[in-house]
């Protein structure tokens, strides 16, 4: 029991860094798009684009987070390779849209709407870009943990 709740406190972490890096990047584009449209800063434009973006990165990231889990990395975040970390966060990534895309028509008997494919491709690169930038930040962490010995390394199951 112990294993499988620090599967979830990791999951819920990895949701909480990739929705705020998500928020973030959604401002700061609807700011960019709000000065080149209008030539003014709109702050309602920058919230829906915080609200969507940072929803978008807490998805992906908890989807990686979930898929690193599932996979069974037991060895150190050292030897997972960034290719692969970045594989399964644009595989996390790319679930999200298919799922609402899912639950809006009742199925995936279109898939090739092009509107679908042009955020299935945002958010799986959003998810590749998390994952693989979390796991090089991990990697580069020296200082002393603040969680002991559990947080250098992924949970065992």
């Amino acid at each position: 029991m112990r294993g499988l709740l620090t599967k979830v406190r990791g999951v819920l972490g990895l949701g909480a860094v990739g929705g705020a890096i998500g928020a973030v990047l959604g401002a700061g584009w609807a700011m960019v798009t709000g000065l080149m449209a209008w030539g003014a800063i709109i702050p309602g434009n920058m919230l829906v684009g915080a609200m969507v973006w940072g929803g978008f990165g807490a998805f992906a990231a908890s989807g990686f987070g979930v898929i690193l889990g599932v996979m069974g990395a037991r060895g150190s975040l050292d030897d997972l390779p960034l290719w692969k970390a970045g594989l399964m966060g644009a595989v996390a990534g790319a679930s999200f849209p298919f799922a609402l895309f899912a639950l809006a028509t009742g199925g995936l008997l279109n898939l090739a709407f092009p509107a679908l494919l042009s955020v299935v491709g945002l958010c799986s690169g959003l998810g590749a870009m998390l994952s693989f930038g979390m796991v090089a930040i991990a990697r580069r962490g020296d200082g002393p943990s603040i969680g002991g010995r559990e947080s250098s390394t992924l949970p065992r199951g």
